[in-house]
């Protein structure tokens, strides 16, 4: 973020700036686009929901929650499984293993907790020495990233939770995290304006990647790991370059609001983002930048989403208390 006494500057230019984008026309789904219709709504009754994760099966969806709990549901039906209990502040984020056999989180009590799936025991706890605002598992499910406030981004093992280290190099905490496909790269989003691209499992700095006018709250690496997606509070979508950083594309649409967070479709052809005041699911056209036709329903700002691993749902939660399955009508009418 901004010092406070360079906002209002930075205010007048940031709208300069997203004066020069010319708004990008509503088009129709491309041939092969996934066509979403709202299915099964499930209300937790566990106050708003901070974030969510599907399994790698994609038969369970976890849940974070202001009331300090995790759920665990059946998809798509929306059934409870479980309800996991032991933070004592609310829960900021979740992340399935990749095998899917343990699920982590963080919250605002400087906890990370490893819990069993599906019983939902916990297994191991560490404090990670503040506030927990992000995290991200390896693809091989060795290794845990966090995001804590401070500007700290500290490495851990996984499932026993040592420590490993810290990666420094933003000026400001860090937002967001994910790996690449292979695990070989990690990307970090930053209240400092800047996403960087990091070697791992060495930490190594790679780029920075810059264009964003204000803070970057989400990152997502498209599926083959070529690409990558970015939301900000300057009210845009961005694609870039892994290879070389180079910003592709910039999205703006009818969106004017901060951007909370990104999400890629495992097909590689739409960008998601929420976040927006109008309550909105924003669906990208990849590569071109294109906006497809949004989807709608929350009835408060919509705080975070995720694409299941075979791409047929989409799920999004939301300061409403509720949790909205939207689901790939072409998908469901090919079902058996």
């Amino acid at each position: 973020m901004f010092a406070p006494s360079s906002r209002p500057a930075a205010r007048i230019r940031l709208r300069a700036a997203l004066a020069a984008f010319a708004l990008l026309p509503l088009v129709a789904l491309p041939a092969g686009a996934a066509d979403f219709v709202q299915g099964v709504v499930i209300k937790p009754k566990s106050g708003n929901v901070n974030t969510l994760a599907f399994s790698q099966d994609g038969k369970l969806l976890a849940t974070g929650h202001k009331s300090n709990v995790v759920k665990l549901w059946s998809v798509p039906d929306g059934k409870e499984v479980a309800t996991l209990k032991g933070h004592t502040l609310p829960v900021n984020v979740v992340a399935f293993s990749g095998d899917g056999k343990t699920l982590v989180s963080g919250g605002n009590d400087e906890a990370i907790k490893v819990w069993s799936i599906p019983d939902g025991k916990e297994i191991k706890t560490a404090k990670a020495g503040n506030n927990v605002l992000c995290l991200a598992v390896s693809p091989d499910g060795t290794t845990l990233v966090l995001g804590v406030e401070g500007k700290i981004v500290s490495l851990w093992s996984l499932p026993d939770l040592n420590p490993r280290g810290k990666i420094k190099g933003h000026a400001d905490d860090v937002f967001s995290l994910a790996f690449s496909p292979d695990g070989k790269t990690l990307a970090s989003s930053s209240e400092d304006g800047t996403i960087k691209l990091w070697s791992m499992p060495d930490g190594a700095e790679i780029r920075i990647l810059r264009g964003h006018k204000d803070d970057v709250n989400g990152v997502a690496f498209s599926p083959d790991g070529t690409m990558l997606a970015s939301g900000s509070e300057d009210e845009t979508v961005r694609l870039w370059s892994v290879s070389d950083g180079k910003e592709l594309k910039a999205m703006r649409g009818d969106n004017h609001d901060n951007v909370k967070f990104v999400a890629y479709s495992p097909d590689g052809k739409t960008v998601a983002s929420c976040g927006n005041k109008d309550r909105k699911i924003r669906l990208w056209s990849v590569p071109d930048g294109a906006q497809l036709p949004s989807l709608q329903g929350h009835g408060k700002e919509v705080n975070c989403l995720a694409f299941s691993p075979d791409g047929t749902m989409l799920a999004c939660g939301s300061d409403d208390f509720s949790v909205f399955l939207w689901m790939d009508k072409g998908a469901s009418a090919s079902a058996p």
